[in-house]
């Protein structure tokens, strides 16, 4: 009986192990980075792993935890973005969940979307000004709270997108 256990266990940790690797590129920068360690466990599907169920279990579970607790937050961060002529530029980036961001920076704004080999970044320089002042709410810089206008992409159950 025991034994059963374990196997469904095992099947059911396998799926859950194969997920995790492949939503691994659409997670946001900043989460990614938290997670590195913890990926770093994770065996691939077709490797024969010698690491116990406990801890297996474990690191699933713990991964999942942080991608379900920063779905529920906004994340502030900064990076490097490639601008449309190649070249790479300091950006703030404001996340809400795992499914929207925005970035600014001295020379450009835009939106961003996760996608199955990354993150897309689209630029919309038009939005800077707005974009800025979410940022600077969600950092507390700024002593009114305000309904900011900026564009969000979801999916409807076709696959397709509304804006």
């Amino acid at each position: 009986e025991l034994q059963k256990q374990q196997n469904w266990v095992r099947e059911v940790l396998v799926k859950v192990e194969a997920r995790l690797t492949e939503i691994r590129l659409a997670l946001p920068a900043p989460l990614l980075k938290d997670l590195e360690l913890a990926y770093q466990k994770v065996p691939s599907p077709s490797t024969n792993t010698k690491v116990g169920l406990a801890e297996r279990l474990q690191v699933a579970v713990g991964i999942l935890g942080d991608i379900y607790a920063f779905d529920k937050k906004i994340t502030v961060t900064e990076s490097l973005h490639k601008s449309f002529n190649g070249e790479e530029h300091l950006v703030t980036v404001l996340y809400l969940g795992l499914g929207q961001a925005y970035y600014v920076g001295a020379h450009d704004a835009g939106t961003g979307r996760p996608a199955p080999k990354g993150w897309q970044w689209e630029s919309q320089p038009e939005l800077k000004p707005r974009i800025r002042k979410a940022i600077e709410m969600a950092q507390g810089n700024t002593g009114e709270i305000v309904f900011v206008d900026l564009p969000v992409r979801l999916k409807n159950q076709e696959g397709g997108n509304n804006e």
